[in-house]
């Protein structure tokens, strides 16, 4: 890895370290049952254990920092991360960062903090899809990262130009999602099915892409 490389590999180590820690810190302080689910118009409709809470997202956190460096060893496209491998750690830290902005949101919920959970989460998820649609035309093929049908595994045009597309929709469905944070409930389910359908049309326009170019026989 190269020295940037290594300093976000390094950050997002340190945002999983900072979960743990903010787990030990407020264990004592939050009460035995907190609220761990709310729904889409952002009241709460699930409890569970502050353990449940406190353990587990920092440990998927952790279990995601340890899956970005263990799957490219295993990826049949492993030459090509060397591409792009810069970005790959980006990504990382920026899903960490993801997990552990929404953990510490939770956190402050539970502890009595007058924050809106049905405007931060979609808020973030928003600020993500803008992020990872940014950066999607940086990504070279590869089994784990991106737009992964078998019409963009098996053509590297198609896998670029889904991306090129992909990314403006990804794009497109992180503003609307921001958007959501601010609408009242019952413009929100509209707006989801519009979303999803944009994500969606990335996967039906690979496949007419494919159709379209055939197989150049271009893997890598």
């Amino acid at each position: 890895m190269t020295q940037k490389e290594k300093i976000l590999d390094l950050i997002s180590l340190v945002v999983v370290l900072l979960m743990a820690l903010s787990s030990w810190y407020f264990y004592d302080s939050l009460p035995e049952k907190i609220i761990t689910h709310w729904n889409i118009s952002g009241q709460p409709d699930g409890w569970g254990s502050r353990s449940s809470m406190l353990i587990l997202i920092p440990a998927v956190a952790l279990l995601t920092y340890l899956l970005f460096r263990f799957l490219p060893k295993i990826d049949p496209k492993k030459r090509n991360y060397s591409e792009f491998m810069s970005v790959y750690k980006i990504f990382q830290l920026v899903i960490i960062l993801f997990f552990a902005l929404i953990f510490w949101a939770m956190i402050m919920v539970n502890s009595g903090v007058n924050l809106s959970i049905g405007q931060i989460v979609p808020f973030l998820v928003g600020c993500l899809f803008i992020f990872l649609g940014a950066y999607f035309t940086k990504i070279k093929p590869n089994w784990f990262l991106g737009i992964r049908t078998p019409w963009t595994l098996s053509n590297d045009v198609v896998w670029q130009k889904t991306h090129d597309f992909g990314g403006k929709t990804f794009i497109l469905g992180g503003i609307l999602f921001i958007i959501s944070a601010f609408l009242s409930p019952s413009w929100i389910g509209p707006l989801f099915i519009v979303i999803i359908c944009l994500l969606l049309s990335s996967i039906v326009y690979s496949y007419f892409l494919y159709r379209k170019i055939g197989d150049k026989n271009d893997q890598k």
